[in-house]
């Protein structure tokens, strides 16, 4: 596994994040994609899993670079969480996505999730 986080402490940190910046409003890539880090000088342009996940490993900077293109799914996957077994978990974090690139503020974000599909405290 390449994250050293579980998929709950990413979740942690994106709410901290939309608790942080309630207001913000992620402006996707030039080519319209999500970006979960623009550049390799600035990681802090980029979405709220991009983010969450640099604050809990900034080592991962590259393979975020690398994956700018793939869905939040998919880079779960690529980090090593088998999302099957955390099905609940990645549904929530496809809607914060989905809602984010959809130019929702990142609270609105985490908001839509949470009331679409909560999760045990």
């Amino acid at each position: 596994m390449i994250a050293n986080f579980t998929i709950d402490q990413l979740i942690q940190e994106v709410r901290n994040l939309a608790t942080d910046w309630p207001d913000f409003v992620y402006q996707s890539c030039s080519s319209g994609t999500c970006c979960y880090t623009k550049s390799k000088t600035d990681p802090n342009k980029g979405c709220i899993f991009g983010q969450a996940i640099l604050r809990l490993q900034p080592d991962l900077k590259d393979v975020l670079l690398n994956n700018n293109s793939v869905s939040i799914s998919g880079l779960l996957m690529i980090l090593g969480f088998d999302v099957d077994a955390f099905n609940k978990q990645r549904n929530w974090c496809i809607e914060v996505q989905q809602k984010q690139d959809r130019h929702q503020t990142w609270a609105n974000a985490v908001k839509f999730a949470d009331e679409r599909w909560p999760l045990e405290s």
